[in-house]
């Protein structure tokens, strides 16, 4: 079972699939952190740009863009009090209610 979760690892360290899982990532935490872009609006943006690349290689940078995203939307509430995503509406108002947000 072990042997799986290693070579599962090891495959997603190889740079050919490490570089658009990072690049994913980046994109997705700016799209994220604009007011008024969903992770469903980023994903749609950027799927273009997967149709070149191997299956795995788009994959990752979809699984980037989206666990990006999800990270963005969180940077514009906590730090501006500004929701970045609808979601992210509920850590606005645990902030002020902690009298964390400006």
């Amino acid at each position: 079972m072990y042997e799986l979760l290693l070579a599962g690892i090891e495959n997603v360290l190889q740079m050919k699939y490490f570089v658009p899982l990072a690049l994913g990532t980046l994109v997705g935490v700016v799209g994220g952190a604009m007011p008024g872009i969903t992770n469903t609006m980023t994903v749609i943006m950027v799927l273009p740009f997967t149709f070149g690349l191997e299956p795995l290689q788009g994959l990752s940078a979809m699984i980037g863009v989206y666990i990006g995203g999800e990270s963005g939307g969180l940077i514009t509430s906590c730090l501006l009090g500004i929701p970045g995503k609808p979601s992210s509406i509920a850590t606005i108002a645990c902030s002020r209610t902690r009298g964390l947000a400006w």
